[in-house]
């Protein structure tokens, strides 16, 4: 049953036609119902590379997931939907390779590493616009360490308190991605890590809380891995550092946590 939504909106459905709106936009679309069955794409010679295509898109998933899980703190500082975002990136990486046939395409983000340098995770209040001072993000990929260098902070020029909130704090986060190889379409998983010895891995660390008011001395924090990232594999190993910051209030006993939604991040330098 369609119903008017004032003069010529229309949703729902009417005989054969469907109505509908998208989020973001005023308009009302139409469309035809119907469309070829799920047994015909499935194993209709006409829709063989719409099946391939469908195989590589699962791969795109698959790379904002992992990506998603070894951001960890920083992907949740987030305010939109990123996996959409970073699908389309994967699938914009995929072209690169141009070895395989399309729906066999690896998704080498080592041959793209620009695509991530300085992503930002917010679009209400990016993290430039809170963070208002320089930060150096320093990655030794084979030595496995990233140093991240702070001058030093007047809060009140530095810091876009929305909130008001009294403390903050910075994370950073250091993070090992594998490139991705299609296994074929006889697989369970379409895709893999290249390299899955240094898959998915990351590494965090947090600064202590300080005050929102007061100005705060040059800093410098150090995230070292536990081993080294020989030359071999780290061509097909992309480095990603990560800062984040987040305001927080003083809790139950004194404690200081987060207050949600008062944080923003950004992937500074990917090596």
């Amino acid at each position: 049953m369609a119903t008017v939504n004032g003069i010529f909106k229309v949703t729902g459905s009417l005989q054969n036609v469907s109505f509908y709106s998208i989020k973001g936009s005023d308009k009302v679309y139409m469309r035809t119902k119907g469309g070829p069955t799920a047994r015909r794409m499935k194993v209709g010679p006409e829709f063989a590379l719409v099946r391939k295509h469908q195989a590589e898109w699962k791969g795109c998933v698959l790379f904002s997931q992992r990506l998603k899980m070894c951001l960890d703190s920083i992907y949740r500082m987030r305010d939109f939907n990123v996996a959409p975002v970073l699908n389309g990136i994967a699938k914009t990486i995929m072209k690169l390779d141009t070895e395989n046939e399309i729906g066999k395409r690896s998704i080498l983000l080592s041959q793209a590493r620009e695509t991530l340098e300085g992503f930002n995770l917010n679009r209400q209040f990016p993290f430039n616009s809170v963070f208002r001072t320089s930060i150096h993000v320093e990655i030794y990929k084979k030595q496995g360490q990233m140093k991240v260098e702070i001058p030093r902070i007047v809060t009140a020029n530095d810091l876009y308190n929305v909130q008001k909130l009294p403390f903050f704090r910075l994370v950073f986060n250091l993070t090992l991605f594998s490139d991705l190889k299609a296994l074929g379409e006889n697989t369970r998983s379409y895709y893999n890590q290249k390299n899955e010895k240094y898959a998915c891995y990351r590494l965090e660390k947090c600064s202590e809380w300080f005050s929102a008011n007061d100005i705060i001395a040059a800093q410098t924090h150090t995230l070292q891995l536990d081993f080294d990232i020989p030359q071999e594999d780290g061509a097909q190993i992309t480095t990603l550092g990560s800062v984040g910051i987040e305001f927080g209030n003083t809790a139950v006993g004194g404690k200081i946590e987060p207050v949600k939604h008062a944080c923003c991040a950004k992937i500074i330098s990917v090596v």
